[in-house]
């Protein structure tokens, strides 16, 4: 359930997917265009960049 707070409402239409990744501080990780997805289950690494 959606928590209502003064002087907000409930969206009336669903928002885009949001996919939220932790990063370590100290790591420059917040300011860096490149970034690797870690799948342990299967046992490989996605890199992923994107150029500025």
């Amino acid at each position: 359930m959606c928590a209502v707070w003064k002087g907000y409402r409930r969206p009336g239409k669903p928002s885009v997917p949001i996919m939220a990744i932790p990063t370590t501080a100290g790591t420059a990780a917040e300011v860096t265009i490149n970034y690797v997805i870690t799948d342990e289950e299967k046992r490989r690494k996605i890199r992923l960049c994107r150029s500025a």
